[in-house]
Formats: C-alpha cells, structure tokens, sequence
C-alpha cells in the first residue's frame, strides 16, 4: 500500500509492505534532506490543473517501522535495555537516515523488504551487540 503527503512544509510518501514494515521516504522542511530549511526553488509548486501539490528532492530522509510496534508495550518494559531492545527490533535502523540520494532509497526499500520479523531482530545482531558494549576483553 502507498500513502503520499505534500503539504506546504513537509512531502514524501510511505510504503507498506507485505512484511509488515512500513518505509518512510520524506523530504521537505526539517527532514534530513533537500530542502531542510525551506523549499529550495523550483522545488515546490501548487498545480491548479490537478489541483494538488508537487514537490520534489534530490536527497531524502528514510526510516522504517513495522507494523506490530506499540509503544505502550515499550513503557511497560521493565527494564530501560528490553525497552531499547524493543525499540529497536521495530525500528530500523534506530534513527532516521538523513541526505540520501534515489539509488540509497532503492537500495533501503530492498534491504526492508528482506527484514525478518521484529521478534527474531530483538534476538539477533542488535541484542548481542547491546550484551557486548563496554564490555572489556
């Protein structure tokens, strides 16, 4: 499923996937990318014809989020590091990424696509990884 938001600050689009995770594309006023700090020129106009906004951009914001995130369930954690666990099992990665250009997006829709289920990333790399920070050897 394809979602699109333009509006007067902010423009992108956000895919579903069968998965379960959901891609967000942004670009626009306070996203990490073409026209961060307003609407560079030419790159945003209101087309009385179809009567909607068109804007465009030649580096994005990209993030994912599946489906299956509550952020309820997060706070009733009790710990603050099965929270982050959580958190990021269903976030990826853990922030958005800023000041991609169209061939990283491709490349960021694939690498979603082929994500497993948040239950098996909280076991994986990500959880090991937190088990081993300041850790010495």
């Amino acid at each position: 499923m394809f979602f699109v938001n333009c509006g007067d600050v902010i423009a992108g689009f956000r895919i579903q996937l069968e998965n379960g995770w959901k891609i967000s594309v942004q670009f626009g006023s306070g996203c990490y990318g073409s026209n961060h700090t307003g609407w560079e020129p030419d790159c945003f106009d209101w087309n009385d014809n179809l009567k909607c906004a068109e804007a465009q951009a030649t580096l994005a914001e990209i993030w994912a989020l599946h489906d299956s995130y509550d952020p309820d369930k997060k706070e009733s954690l009790p710990s603050e590091r099965e929270q982050k666990n959580y958190y990021n099992a269903h976030h990826y990665p853990e922030n958005p990424i800023g000041w991609r250009n169209s061939e990283e997006v491709v490349k960021f829709i694939t690498t979603v696509s082929n994500l497993p289920l948040p239950s098996l990333r909280i076991i994986g790399f990500e959880a090991r990884k937190n088990d081993t920070e300041g850790k010495e050897e």
